[in-house]
């Protein structure tokens, strides 16, 4: 499902209000090594309605690992992963080669060359049941890669 299939997906919700997604990103007030590799974001999907009254649908949360900052700083990107947490060096072990620290030639031509560098690593979209079966999470992923 494309960009197009959720906004068209969304049109058809007949429900009253409108969809929003509040995004922060966590930043420190004294920010430690790893913060600087590893930014984390949280999403707050939410459901407004026509009086103004806003209830949560959700939440959406990732890592942007930062591949050039980390290259940079001399730094191993396993390393800095496994700092982070045992899930996001799962997904580095998956996603890079041990041995050129670059994404693995399967994953690079599965996507047809990755122009950027920073991985976007989205592990929890949490829909409530209420708000389910509307397009509603994919919409809130979209928006997420946008940001």
């Amino acid at each position: 499902m494309g960009t197009n299939d959720a906004e068209e997906r969304l049109d058809e919700i007949d429900d009253v209000g409108t969809r929003g997604v509040k995004f922060n990103i966590h930043h420190k007030l004294y920010p430690n090594e790893l913060d600087e590799y590893i930014v984390n974001v949280f999403g707050s999907i939410d459901w407004t309605l026509d009086d103004d009254s806003t209830s949560c649908a959700g939440t959406i949360r990732g890592q942007i690992i930062r591949v050039d900052r980390i290259h940079e700083k001399g730094e191993e990107i396993f390393d800095v992963c496994d700092a982070h947490s045992q899930t996001l060096h799962e997904y580095s072990c998956a996603l890079f080669d041990s041995k050129t620290k670059e994404l693995k030639e399967t994953i690079d031509r599965q996507f047809g060359g990755i122009i950027g560098r920073d991985v976007l690593v989205i592990d929890k979209i949490e829909i409530l049941p209420q708000h389910r079966g509307k397009g509603i999470g994919l919409a809130a992923m979209w928006r997420f890669l946008d940001l």
